[in-house]
């Protein structure tokens, strides 16, 4: 049963969840779908999905970060930080915000490059969800291009699986994705990307126009002008630390357990 945005499902412990894959596979009548997409192109029943990702949840530990993750994401190329529109209230506000900086990667390796993206999209969900009381768990993301260039480029192949994880195991969790100066490298990389995403997800991408007064009203209808950085122009002086952002031992694994996975499920190898 549903009704506008909300439904009797919602109100279930962990229906927001069941939710967010069913919306995904367009509420199929006989519960057969072709989600995921990949794993389920011919058809399969939608218990599937879930069984999916609680296969990967268990083997990637997505929570879980490694040495090579803080090594290569030690400058900021990508973190959770701040809350879409803050000052308002309602599902807008509990959108986390995923900030992308590809021109700081340290590039050490690409499934180390991996887990500090879904290690990012894992955070900025669950605080969402702790912000909407178990409501939203979405995030927006801002993906800013300076400095990015053909030496930083992931293969390929790394991008393809995190394309796939992205899509498999967190349905309906994206709100909408700014992108602001690519440059020719960001964009040929933009462009390889949208070549895998669905239609759906094609649709939530926005790219910033490059007049910095038209660019910030663009962004603070989606993140505010006070969680804006400084340097796109906002006043947010937030500064990266990732001994900070990865500070619990409680959630290190070593560098070959975060590689055990490709063993373990080699769907996402």
């Amino acid at each position: 049963k549903s009704g506008g945005d909300a439904t009797d499902l919602e109100k279930l412990r962990g229906g927001n969840l069941f939710f967010s894959y069913l919306r995904i596979m367009k509420w199929p009548k006989t519960l057969q779908a072709h989600f995921p997409f990949k794993l389920c192109a011919k058809g399969c029943d939608s218990e599937v999905a879930l069984g999916h990702t609680l296969e990967w949840r268990e083997k990637y530990k997505p929570w879980m970060y490694s040495p090579a993750v803080v090594k290569e994401n030690e400058k900021g190329f990508v973190f959770f930080h701040g809350f879409s529109d803050s000052k308002e209230e309602g599902e807008n506000s509990s959108h986390a915000i995923v900030w992308i900086r590809g021109g700081l990667r340290n590039k050490i390796d690409d499934t180390a490059q991996t887990r500090a993206y879904v290690n990012t999209l894992e955070r900025a969900v669950a605080a969402s969800y702790a912000r909407s009381n178990g409501r939203v768990g979405k995030f927006n993301v801002v993906l800013d291009g300076t400095g990015f260039s053909f030496r930083l480029m992931p293969s390929l192949h790394s991008v393809k699986i995190f394309v796939t994880m992205l899509q498999d195991h967190f349905p309906d969790k994206l709100g909408i994705i700014l992108m602001t100066n690519l440059g020719s490298v960001g964009e040929m990389l933009a462009k390889m990307i949208l070549k895998l995403l669905s239609e759906e997800v094609r649709n939530k991408i926005i790219i910033l126009p490059h007049d910095p007064q038209e660019r910030q009203a663009i962004l603070n209808t989606v993140v505010s002008y006070d969680n804006s950085p400084t340097w796109l122009g906002g006043t947010d002086t937030y500064q990266f630390n990732a001994k900070e952002y990865y500070s619990d031992p409680e959630f290190m694994l070593s560098d070959k357990e975060a590689l055990e996975y490709l063993e373990t499920m080699p769907y996402h190898a």
